[in-house]
């Protein structure tokens, strides 16, 4: 006989699920192009409620993974670059987006087993995010020394630089970085909206801040094996 308490749970939970839907604004229309698809899809699968889901409730309390620092592309690494390399361009942070995101589901997948609960969404994400490495030209153009020397650094098993940063943190990195460096495909009626900012993301937030997760805390318990575990 199922236990009372479950039963008010599972409901609790359905609710509070149904009340995100409802309360949240819908995701603004999608640019046309290939690439603009492929990433309108990828938006989708990276939502909020997803990310919190299988990147966060699904590991233990605090878990994190180790990533090199190079993995952690945020706003002010992106500023810092468009500063050092006034030559950059668009395109060659986009490359660096999608191999950086690229690199850290690999790391996410590496500590989970296939029956994880988590398994098969960050498998998918990972599909994902090869159809837009297929779609885009990036591989069609060689990148800058500093770009490159970036990627070659992050692909190093053998250096140093390393951190630990919960899954979730990386994810919403990916997802806000990606409105950043593709605001073509993502149109707003807002014609002022700058999704590069920081502000703009704690403006426009469907959730309250302390949700939203950051790569800046560094957790004492990386290398457990993940396993599913209820919330305090």
């Amino acid at each position: 006989m199922t236990h009372p308490s479950w039963i008010l749970g599972i409901f609790l939970v359905y609710v509070a699920t149904v009340h995100v839907h409802i309360n949240s604004p819908p995701d603004p229309p999608c640019g046309g192009e290939p690439l603009c698809k492929a990433l309108c899809t990828l938006r989708n699968y990276l939502n909020f409620t997803s990310r919190r889901t299988f990147m966060n409730y699904n590991f233990p309390i605090n878990y994190t993974i180790r990533v090199h620092y190079e993995e952690i592309l945020r706003f002010n690494n992106i500023s810092q670059l468009k500063f050092s390399l006034p030559d950059l361009q668009e395109v060659d942070l986009q490359e660096l987006w999608l191999e950086v995101n690229m690199e850290v589901l690999k790391k996410v997948l590496k500590v989970l087993p296939q029956k994880h609960p988590s398994y098969k969404y960050t498998s998918e994400l990972e599909e994902l995010f090869r159809k837009v490495q297929q779609v885009s030209n990036f591989q069609e153009k060689e990148l800058p020394d500093q770009i490159q020397e970036l990627l070659d650094n992050m692909k190093d098993p053998n250096t140093k630089m390393w951190k630990s940063v919960k899954p979730k943190a990386l994810m919403d990195n990916c997802y806000r970085t990606m409105h950043c460096l593709f605001p073509h495909c993502f149109p707003t009626e807002n014609k002022q909206a700058d999704y590069c900012s920081v502000h703009y993301w704690k403006m426009n937030s469907k959730y309250p801040k302390n949700q939203e997760g950051s790569t800046s805390a560094v957790m004492k318990n990386d290398g457990q094996p993940p396993t599913r575990r209820g919330r305090k």
